[in-house]
């Protein structure tokens, strides 16, 4: 328990707070992935919307 202890307390004094400059590029990083997930989205709804469509 006290190696876990010893570990918390080093990354504690590791850690600090980001830059600006760090902070925008993680929610660039972030609305790209969310833009990239959506587009996929899209683009399976509208083939299926497409295949059903279809006369069978």
């Amino acid at each position: 328990m006290s190696s876990f202890r010893e570990s918390i307390k080093r990354i504690i004094r590791l850690s600090r707070k980001p830059t600006w400059e760090e902070y925008s590029l993680t929610i660039r990083i972030c609305i790209l992935g969310l833009l990239i997930l959506g587009g996929y989205g899209f683009i399976i709804q509208l083939i299926s919307l497409v295949l059903q469509a279809l006369p069978r």
